[in-house]
């Protein structure tokens, strides 16, 4: 699926991304050389004032996917063998922590959605 195609159909600003096929370039221009396997589409936003960052991303996918272009986008690209995932990047400077509860598990795995955590020291 074309670059262009999902950003057309989620009502947020790209960060970074790019299409299959393309020239493998970093954010800040670095060409690494040979062509992109597949699309990668990226947003990015600071949490300031939550600490429950799983409770936050939940929150985030909920509004995002009541956008019934992002629901169909995100059917769409699963049922073709695609993956939606979401990073969390935990750079915190207190003590931090949560729980991914049973119903938001049940969430993500309802919407086909894997999720990774990064903590960043």
């Amino acid at each position: 699926m074309p670059l262009a195609d999902i950003q057309s159909k989620i009502p947020l600003e790209m960060r970074n991304g790019w299409s299959t096929g393309m020239p493998r370039i970093t954010p800040t221009g670095v060409v690494f050389g040979g062509a992109s396997p597949d699309t990668y589409w990226n947003y990015s936003t600071d949490v300031k004032g939550r600490r429950d960052f799983f409770g936050f991303t939940i929150d985030f996918l909920d509004a995002l996917l009541k956008e019934q272009s992002v629901k169909m986008l995100f059917q769409e690209i699963t049922d073709t063998g695609g993956n939606i995932g979401v990073d969390i990047y935990i750079a915190p400077n207190a003590n931090i922590g949560d729980v991914l509860d049973s119903e938001q598990m049940s969430f993500l795995l309802r919407n086909k959605i894997s999720i990774g955590v990064e903590y960043f020291p």
